[in-house]
């Protein structure tokens, strides 16, 4: 059974949904704690009781899915890892709010204003998924010399680039043909 959540808990979850409709509705770069208060009735003095600054809350929002929810899985096959993320990614991208908060992520920035925001994200995603990549070099089926960063690239882009670009769907047999050729590629 879930325990209750007491006040201080309802209101971060409050002002994470709050935060999550002025991300996905203005952006990150227009993104900004006076206008969240403003807009959804929250006072700003308990925006702040839960996060340190604005990048702060906005990091929070930005990992929601994957940065929180995919544990680095552990099939005894780098292909068979690289699967599961890809699906979980699918997954993910293919709600309204992974869709919503993917496309905040990778479209726009024309500016550069906050790009290390998303460097943090991206920075926080691909270290949950270190050991996969450790592993398959252990195991013989990915070269030492490649950056795991690049191939978790390789896997996430063209799901990214079907469902946000393309409106179309990453079924399994699309990730299952992205990561065949991925385990190619780093293939020793």
């Amino acid at each position: 059974m879930d325990k209750p959540q007491d006040g201080s808990d309802a209101m971060r979850e409050r002002v994470l949904e709050a935060a999550f409709d002025e991300v996905t509705h203005w952006g990150i770069e227009r993104f900004s704690v006076q206008n969240l208060a403003a807009r959804h009735g929250i006072d700003r003095t308990l925006i702040f009781e839960h996060w340190v600054d604005e990048d702060d809350l906005l990091l929070d929002v930005l990992l929601d899915g994957p940065g929180r929810s995919i544990k680095p899985p552990d099939t005894g096959s780098l292909h068979d890892d690289l699967l599961l993320v890809a699906m979980a990614m699918a997954a993910y991208i293919s709600t309204e709010r992974g869709r919503s908060l993917q496309g905040t992520l990778a479209i726009g920035n024309r500016d550069q204003f906050r790009a290390g925001i998303r460097a943090q994200v991206w920075q926080r995603r691909s270290a949950v998924m270190a050991e996969v990549f450790d592993r398959g070099v252990e195991r013989g089926e990915m070269r030492p010399d490649i950056d795991p960063r690049l191939v978790l690239q390789m896997v996430v882009a063209p799901i990214n680039m079907r469902v946000l670009y393309n409106n179309d769907v990453a079924d399994e047999g699309y990730c299952r043909s992205v990561v065949d050729l991925v385990c190619r590629a780093v293939a020793p």
